[in-house]
């Protein structure tokens, strides 16, 4: 139903209306939680379907491109988040229309620069800026995860966040998935690793994320991020 930006066709691109619709049916379902497997991408109608979830969940691998694509990612839906929300007042179309020639102005996006030539301009409007990142709630799973060398690139990673997103205190993470053998022997099999391997390190930690996810408990938050001793594709949560 959601084509990712390597669709190529403009005519499989879903309209507002069509995608407001979308939306209402998914939280009108009777479903403690609805999950969309969004898939890779940065087109205009994943990142809205992302941005309009109640959560929003970021599963990444501890490895460069992975980290990489997350980071790409997380900073097309903060500038899409953010140009719609200036869209909807007439008070903030000044903030949005600096904004726009800022970015342009940068050959690297760099929201804690842009906030502080804000902050020149207006101090209000940086302040807006600021606040609405801040209210952007974003959740993380690590997966496939081993420990050792892979909590600095994680640690790096949040820098980066920090550094050119401005995400502070609004990442969190639900948990750890270990790395486990038996997963691609279930892909291979086409059976669901939870029933063919339940007691393995795995299946403990996946039914362990879905029980952060329902008790609403946060882990590791930002920013002084620590790593359990022991230990993207973007997916939204809907919740009622």
């Amino acid at each position: 139903m959601i084509c990712s930006s390597y669709s190529g066709s403009p005519n499989s691109r879903l309209n507002e209306e069509r995608k407001k619709s979308l939306l209402q049916q998914l939280n009108g379902l009777e479903a403690n939680f609805t999950l969309i497997d969004l898939g890779a991408g940065t087109s205009e109608d994943l990142l809205d379907i992302f941005l309009g979830a109640g959560e929003k969940i970021i599963v990444v691998t501890p490895e460069s491109l992975s980290l990489h694509n997350a980071f790409v990612f997380l900073k097309s839906a903060i500038l899409r988040f953010l140009w719609k929300e200036l869209g909807k007042e007439d008070f903030l179309h000044p903030i949005r229309s600096n904004l726009e020639k800022m970015i342009d102005d940068q050959e690297e996006l760099d929201l804690g620069i842009i906030i502080d030539r804000l902050k020149l301009w207006d101090q209000y409007a940086a302040y807006v800026l600021e606040g609405m990142i801040d209210d952007l709630k974003i959740k993380v799973i690590v997966n496939m995860y081993r420990g050792g060398s892979e909590k600095s690139h994680l640690k790096k990673f949040h820098h980066l966040l920090f550094r050119y997103l401005r995400i502070r205190n609004n990442l969190s993470f639900l948990g750890f998935v270990h790395f486990d053998k038996g997963i691609p022997s279930s892909v291979q099999a086409i059976k669901p690793f939870l029933s063919n391997y339940p007691r393995n390190r795995a299946a403990k930690d996946i039914v362990q994320v879905a029980r952060n996810l329902a008790d609403e408990k946060e882990l590791y938050n930002a920013p002084s991020l620590s790593f359990p001793k022991r230990a993207w594709w973007p997916s939204a949560i809907f919740n009622r």
